[in-house]
Formats: structure tokens, C-alpha cells, sequence
């Protein structure tokens, strides 16, 4: 019985640090501005905002964009063929071990 609840404790310990280093800086001071002419816009994932920048190979996105009140239709017809400066988190993903894409600040 002691050994299981020690097992448990400690799947529990692993679990929790593993939350907390995957959580993320999104300041400002913590941020990597991303600057470009906005080459595509499409939607991907549930509701993520998909955009390319020309002469770029990563794709970004605004996580749950269309939940946030962007339409398709008039993002592209706004913001395709722009420039267009964002602000991405410095951040590496712990199993990924490459930058994250997600942008935290847009200012669209």
C-alpha cells in the first residue's frame, strides 16, 4: 500500500512540473518581433489563424482567432499583400525543441 501511494505521489510531482515549465512569457520584453509582407491567410486547427509571410517558410497563427471575432473574408481582403509587424513568445517547446510560432501580440 505505501509503495502505491508513493508511486502515485510521484507521478503526481512529475505531472505538476511538467505543467509548470511548459508555461509560457507572452511579454512584451520576452517577445521576438516577426516582421513581413503577409502572404496567405487561412484558417487551421479549431479556429486558429493560419498566416504566411513572404520569403518566410514558418507558418504562424493566432490561436482560436475566429473565436475572437476575425473573419476569414475580411482578414484576407485587410491584411494580405501588407506588412505586417507580430510578437511571438522567446520561448523553445520543451519536446519539440524548436521556437514556438504561436504570436501573442498582433497589432491588427
Amino acid at each position: 500500500m505505501k509503495k502505491a501511494i508513493f508511486i502515485v505521489a510521484i507521478a503526481v510531482f512529475v505531472l505538476v512540473a511538467i505543467v509548470l515549465s511548459t508555461a509560457i512569457d507572452t511579454s512584451m520584453e520576452n517577445s521576438v518581433k516577426v516582421s513581413g509582407t503577409v502572404k496567405s491567410i487561412s484558417e487551421g486547427g479549431v479556429k486558429d489563424i493560419v498566416f504566411e509571410l513572404e520569403n518566410d517558410s514558418t507558418l504562424y497563427y493566432i490561436n482560436r482567432g475566429f473565436e475572437n471575432g476575425f473573419n476569414l473574408a475580411k482578414a484576407k481582403k485587410d491584411f494580405e499583400g501588407k506588412k505586417s509587424n507580430c510578437f511571438m513568445p522567446n520561448h523553445v517547446h520543451p519536446w519539440l525543441w524548436k521556437a514556438a510560432a504561436n504570436t501573442s501580440h498582433m497589432p491588427w
